[in-house]
């Protein structure tokens, strides 16, 4: 899932191989971005603009018909928005708003995370220090462990909130001043970024740095299989789409596709039927940037 442009408009969409892109309820929007889907797909959930005004989360369902959130009665926010979504239709998000900052009497921007479902509505997920900024859930999996970051002396902290809202710290590589959190699977292992580097932290594990190319890497998305996507720079300001396997060894995506019609650039996703999705430069057409759908290698 993700989004189009029709008409001047950016419209939420989800494209599958059989049927192409397929656009999803916008009714009432100036606009609609999907930055998350479930595990099946059956679910997307996004942030839409509103026609008479205000941004508001919403979570598509799997005809495609929207729910748009209202805003959680905790504080006066100004908008909310969500980030992820499992395949209970559970929204994990944050809500943005200003207080009264009691050190100058000014205002204060505040991020308060929440989780959203259609039956208990919202809950409000804690943050990992009295700092209400920073906090953003950018993951669930289906037992309902929610991943993201959240602050910590000022820097980004890569958290972790268990089914039952307690969250914990799950720390930054040796050397690294921040972290964050990008994805969990069904096994609850959790995958991130800390510093320049890429990490996995398997269950009951500590967390570990993926190799790379000698420079910077990112780790993005873990399936339920333990297989890992993300990016890497081969040289400063130079990245290409790579995958870890289960066993942590990486693997450009450059050396799975033609080289003389893609150069792979950022990773996007892997699902758990073995496909990883990508944007690549496309040489055959002016060096345009297209989203290719490859699968796995065979380890």
């Amino acid at each position: 899932m993700g989004s189009q442009q029709v008409s001047g408009a950016t419209r939420p969409m989800r494209w599958d191989a059989e049927h192409g892109i397929t656009l999803l309820d916008s009714t009432g929007l100036r606009s609609g971005y999907v930055l998350g889907q479930s595990g099946s797909g059956t679910w997307g959930t996004g942030q839409v603009t509103r026609t008479e005004g205000g941004t508001r989360a919403g979570v598509w369902d799997a005809d495609g018909k929207l729910t748009t959130l209202p805003l959680p009665d905790w504080e006066t926010y100004s908008y909310d928005r969500g980030f992820a979504v499992n395949d209970a239709g559970t929204v994990v998000g944050n809500a943005t708003g200003y207080i009264k900052n009691p050190a100058t009497g000014g205002n204060l921007e505040v991020n308060d995370a929440f989780t959203w479902s259609a039956k208990d509505g919202f809950r409000k997920l804690p943050h990992l220090t009295d700092s209400r900024t920073l906090t953003e859930p950018i993951a669930i999996n289906d037992a309902g462990v929610v991943v993201g970051h959240s602050s910590k002396d000022g820097k980004r902290r890569a958290v972790k909130w268990g089914a039952d809202g307690t969250i914990s710290d799950l720390g930054t590589l040796p050397g690294m001043a921040d972290s964050t959190a990008e994805s969990v699977n069904a096994s609850g292992e959790i995958v991130g970024t800390s510093g320049d580097d890429a990490f996995v932290l398997k269950p009951g594990g500590t967390i570990t740095r993926l190799p790379d190319f000698g420079f910077s890497a990112k780790a993005l998305k873990v399936n339920d299989d333990a297989w890992i996507v993300g990016n890497a720079e081969l040289q400063p300001d130079a990245t290409t789409a790579v995958v870890w396997d289960p066993q942590g060894r990486m693997y450009d995506l450059g050396a799975m596709v033609d080289r003389t019609h893609w150069v792979p650039t950022e990773g996007i996703v892997v699902n758990n039927r073995g496909e990883v999705a990508f944007y690549a430069t496309d040489l055959t057409a002016q060096g345009s940037t297209k989203i290719v759908v490859a699968k796995l290698p065979a380890v």
